[in-house]
């Protein structure tokens, strides 16, 4: 008789053990960071900004979008004066200078942290789906789960064995940095902000440079990552694989983003004034198809989200407004059963 014992990872995890970041700039600073304070950076218990600058009266507008946040901002210069008087001296060039050393500072704040969380300023991050997924992974394997893609081309010769495709994680689907992946490359990043510096060369491509050159590792320390995006809801496929609900979206700015909104969650306000959660993160966006007039004509359902007529590519119908809860008959008390 053959007898198989079946073992299951789960740590005990909050998002109290994640450190969280945003890359974002000055030109997209207010209108990019007052969306998120106002949707899901409220259940972060605590979100580090980097800026190139972050102008006082943008900053306090931010803070004051919501009761709930605690955000810290942090400058963090260009480093790109070799690109000025060249063609590639535009804003993209010389924003991917400093993203190597947002990494740095959010390490060196939270050194004893289990995970590191980093995205973009139009990233949209469910947090319960982050942490569902984060407890069931080993923190001291040295992975970087991520919407994983190739770099381009020019950028293989900055690889060891340049001569086959390297892969790195997209950092605007939000990249996912366990602490031992993180204990071993944050002693080389500072060098290779400085050193990787070639035009059209994304951060998250010379973060992965860093770690398969200086670490000597192969592709296999990014770890693709299906519930994270790299794109809108409008254009990922979010049916729920190895039920798993979405953890990202990319290119999310308003007036999309309220729409992700409406679909994550219910805020209201009880008899007592005191504002009340419900989280629809489990089934947010969930693909319903129905069979509708005309033999064959199917219509699509984003649960929350978005209603499509004739494909994704047809008239749609967003959400507007988030799911009211019912209460009993007693109204005026608003109990909750």
């Amino acid at each position: 008789m053959l007898i198989f014992s079946l073992s299951f990872l789960s740590f005990s995890l909050s998002l109290d053990d994640i450190a969280f970041g945003i890359w974002t700039g000055i030109e997209m600073f207010e209108s990019r960071m007052i969306p998120l304070a106002k949707t899901w950076l409220q259940f972060i218990p605590e979100i580090h900004v980097y800026s190139d600058e972050v102008p006082k009266n943008q900053a306090e507008a931010i803070v004051t979008q919501n009761n709930h946040l605690n955000i810290k901002f942090h400058e963090i210069p260009m480093f790109s004066n070799y690109l000025v008087g060249t063609k590639h001296e535009g804003k993209w060039n010389s924003v991917q200078s400093r993203h190597l050393f947002a990494i740095v500072d959010l390490y060196k704040r939270f050194p004893n942290k289990t995970w590191y969380v980093l995205g973009d300023d139009d990233t949209y991050l469910f947090p319960d789906a982050l942490l569902r997924f984060l407890s069931n992974q080993d923190p001291d394997v040295p992975v970087i789960y991520g919407f994983t893609f190739f770099v381009f081309e020019h950028i293989n010769r900055f690889f060891p064995n340049p001569e086959v495709p390297h892969a790195f994680a997209q950092g605007g689907a939000g990249i996912l940095m366990t602490r031992k992946i993180m204990q071993m490359i944050s002693p080389f990043l500072p060098m290779c902000a400085e050193i990787y510096t070639g035009v059209n060369f994304a951060s998250d491509m010379r973060l992965s440079a860093c770690i398969q050159r200086f670490l000597n590792m192969s592709d296999d320390v990014f770890q693709f990552l299906p519930s994270l995006h790299g794109d809108t809801p409008y254009k990922s496929k979010t049916k729920h694989q190895f039920d798993h609900p979405p953890i990202t979206f990319h290119h999310v700015v308003p007036p999309l983003i309220d729409y992700v909104w409406y679909a994550s969650c219910s805020v209201w306000k009880d008899a007592d004034n005191v504002e009340k959660y419900v989280k629809w993160n489990s089934i947010a966006l969930t693909e319903l198809f129905i069979e509708v007039g005309r033999e064959g004509s199917l219509m699509e359902i984003q649960w929350g989200f978005c209603i499509y007529l004739d494909g994704r590519e047809g008239k749609r119908f967003s959400s507007l407004g988030q799911p009211e809860p019912v209460f009993d008959e007693k109204r005026y008390e608003k109990r909750i059963t």
